[in-house]
């Protein structure tokens, strides 16, 4: 399959087309084979290479295809390999100094053959058939042989003494009559896509919906990167490309009006060195996630390790909505369980289909400065198409691999769990290890999910 090399400018080669059944004494050896041999097994693979693949170009063989040297079967070269599979790249010759006696100039050239290789002499012999034998067929097979070197390499990096900038032509039609279409302006840029393929495409951090606006934050601008534009969905549902760009110092954009759990697209243009335009990369990314939002949790249903409450401190308080000390959750103080490990078993009870993406989850702790009240600090989040029961006794065994793990820090009054991958399910399991506190305490004050619903985020 040449196909990814053709479209990174790539003329791929592929011989010795063909019957070349062997390799000592192969000049000249007359290779015979019935049609049907040839099509069920010797043709297949340049088949599948040069129709399929879309190679761009073919060597012959040496040999002899029956009687008719390779380069100059008509069979060959023309019915099955243009007019059949419909090639359209260069063919050129083995080295044909080597098989002068049979492989003849006129014959070859006007059989499907472009180029002969490492043979000069072929030249001069083609110039003295057209100029001084003033032979047309020979010129229109020649005509011929050059559409098929400007096809292969105007799709190729082989395009020499152009400037890395934008070119502008006026293109005109003629129909057979001769009359002549008004022009039509069309900008191209040599090597664009190509040089491209070796720079890469910045990645979404995060992105998130701030009130009615949604906040992007990208990765770091890369080499030779001049700007990053966004396309998105307002609120009206109109997808809108947003005028204000995205410069190499910056990395974070705001895109106001967006309509929240819709994904968004980006493209960066790049400017080489020494070049006199910038290039935009001509497909636009698509966000891995959507605009991710908090999740409405009041109808949620939580549930708490077994007597792994405090007093008025239920763990019912964490979507409340509410910050504060009297609106928290407070694990157990009493000394035989408070050092056991406390799980928050979590029921978004959504109807299938509409199983919440979670992106991210932002955490509340005591709002006291003061890092002595600040408990938590290893936490495991699991996400799952199954309920969690909050009581097993061993819960980081028990089910499985985790979605995300994070280590939390004391200073901190608000700390985000940033998904590195997201994850949907209906349920969701918080496994607290390893409290701060002496006495296994943990206290929550409020708990924001944030994500986005998968089917509806096109």
């Amino acid at each position: 399959n040449a196909i990814p090399m053709t479209e990174r400018g790539i003329i791929t080669g592929f011989k010795h087309f063909c019957l070349n059944d062997q390799e000592e004494n192969r000049h000249g050896v007359a290779t015979f084979a019935t049609e049907q041999a040839c099509r069920e097994i010797f043709f297949k693979a340049f088949e599948g290479a040069l129709a399929d693949g879309a190679g761009l170009g073919v060597m012959t063989s040496y040999n002899r295809i029956g009687l008719t040297a390779s380069p100059a079967h008509k069979g060959a070269q023309i019915e099955i390999l243009r007019n059949e599979w419909g090639f359209k790249g260069i063919n050129i010759t083995d080295s044909s100094k080597d098989a002068a006696d049979y492989v003849l100039t006129a014959e070859c050239i006007t059989s499907g053959t472009d180029l002969f290789l490492s043979d000069t002499g072929r030249t001069s012999q083609l110039s003295n058939l057209v100029i001084k034998e003033r032979d047309g067929n020979i010129l229109k097979w020649m005509k011929t042989a050059n559409e098929h070197f400007y096809y292969a390499h105007s799709r190729s990096v082989l395009i020499n003494g152009l400037e890395d900038r934008a070119y502008t032509f006026d293109v005109v039609n003629f129909d057979d009559k001769g009359n002549r279409s008004l022009a039509q302006e069309l900008s191209v840029t040599p090597f664009g896509n190509n040089w491209l393929l070796s720079h890469t495409e910045r990645s979404v951090a995060n992105a998130v919906m701030d009130g009615n606006d949604a906040r992007i934050n990208m990765t770091k601008s890369t080499m030779e990167m001049t700007a990053t534009q966004f396309r998105y969905y307002n609120e009206a549902g109109e997808k809108v490309e947003y005028e204000k760009i995205l410069v190499p110092e910056e990395n974070e954009m705001v895109l106001p009006n967006a309509k929240k759990g819709k994904r968004f697209e980006f493209r960066s243009a790049y400017k080489p060195e020494k070049g006199m335009d910038i290039v935009w990369t001509p497909n636009w990314s698509k966000s891995p996630d959507a605009l991710a939002y908090a999740l409405p949790t009041n109808t949620w249903d939580v549930t708490v390790t077994k007597d792994q409450e405090f007093s008025t401190f239920t763990v019912d308080k964490i979507f409340d909505g509410v910050v504060s000390s009297s609106n928290r959750w407070h694990s157990s103080r009493t000394a035989a369980i408070a050092k056991n490990v406390k799980v928050i078993a979590i029921d978004s009870k959504v109807e299938a289909g509409k199983e919440y993406t979670i992106t991210s989850l932002e955490f509340f702790l005591n709002t006291s400065s003061s890092k002595t009240y600040h408990w938590i600090r290893e936490v495991y989040l699991y996400i799952g198409d199954k309920p969690f029961n909050p009581d097993v006794e061993d819960p980081v065994a028990t089910y499985g691999d985790y979605t995300y793990k994070m280590t939390f820090n004391q200073n901190d009054i608000v700390q985000s769990m940033n998904l590195r991958a997201s994850k949907a399910g209906r349920y969701m399991a918080l496994v607290f290890t390893n409290s701060y506190n002496t006495s296994g305490y943990i206290d929550l004050w409020e708990l924001v999910p944030y994500g986005y619903i998968a089917s509806e985020a096109e």
